[in-house]
């Protein structure tokens, strides 16, 4: 990537909208009250077409406001921000999912945190429940069996060490990492663009932070329904696209972790559920092997 001189301090924030502009207001509101004021939020649009373009220019005139003219996907459209932040020189790129609450104090300790640690490539937040906020529910992220595919939030202070990777819920990123390892891999669309980021700074030698004073608080499937049918598509295509592309053993993570779904939906007798994790599969299976790409 282009080499850009970084203005130090500085903080872009972003924060992606897809046709839930109420929660995304606010989000916003709660960005307005941060403590730490080196910041500019960047809201960017992921073709909603439903109003929310309107209703933020009516609630906040002077925004950093982009518009996609079709949906990109979660690393698409946090892309849109993150070349802006990267253009403008900013030091440090916090992404913040739309459906969160942010508390005066939550990127002030992020960037205490990023300073003090200059190994980190990028930090992460303690995620707790905005509907139940004495509930964690991760500690910055959580770990991923590369054998079995396996995935744990961690939710226990003694499983830390443990931990390699950060959820994009609460990220705030270190531009001179992302200079070296790239942005956003585009092939995911939704789900698991976290994890894949999280792996490659940690192959390009960068480590992973979590900082349990930085809290944010998430409405839980805000985004999107963690139980519907399109989300069990995007999900399970993007576990084959990042096992193949991240774990040596390749073939166990991919039919164990989608053994376990298919038998959950099964069960529950959710048979719309079970064809959605099987089409996944499939077409992650098809599509690869794409290339890397941030275009």
């Amino acid at each position: 990537m282009q080499s850009i001189p970084i203005r130090s301090g500085s903080v872009g924030v972003i924060v992606l909208n897809f046709k839930k502009h109420l929660l995304t207001l606010q989000c916003i509101r709660s960005l307005k009250t941060q403590t730490y004021t080196d910041l500019e939020i960047l809201v960017v649009d992921n073709a909603s077409q439903d109003g929310s373009v309107e209703a933020f220019c009516a609630m906040y005139p002077k925004l950093q406001l982009f518009e996609s003219s079709f949906n990109r996907g979660y690393a698409g459209g946090n892309n849109i921000g993150i070349r802006r932040c990267l253009e403008e020189g900013k030091e440090f790129i916090w992404v913040l999912n739309n459906d969160t609450v942010a508390p005066p104090d939550a990127l002030l300790r992020l960037v205490e945190a990023l300073r003090a640690n200059p190994q980190w490539g990028m930090a992460g937040s303690q995620i707790k429940s905005l509907e139940k906020p004495h509930s964690t529910v991760q500690m910055g992220g959580g770990r991923i069996s590369l054998w079995s595919g396996l995935n744990r939030a961690i939710v226990n202070p003694a499983k830390l060490p443990g931990l390699n990777y950060l959820t994009g819920c609460s990220l705030l990123i270190r531009t001179e990492a992302l200079g070296k390892v790239g942005l956003m891999d585009e092939n995911y669309f939704h789900y698991w663009e976290d994890v894949d980021l999280s792996f490659r700074m940690r192959k390009a030698g960068w480590e992973l932070g979590y900082v349990p004073d930085s809290i944010v608080y998430h409405h839980e499937g805000g985004s999107l329904a963690t139980n519907s049918p399109r989300a069990a598509f995007f999900f399970s295509r993007s576990i084959v696209r990042f096992f193949l592309r991240n774990s040596p053993h390749r073939i166990s993570p991919i039919l164990i972790s989608t053994c376990l779904r298919l038998g959950k939906a099964v069960i529950h007798l959710r048979f719309n559920l079970a064809r959605s994790v099987l089409r996944g599969v499939w077409q992650g299976i098809r599509r690869y092997p794409q290339p890397y790409t941030n275009e």
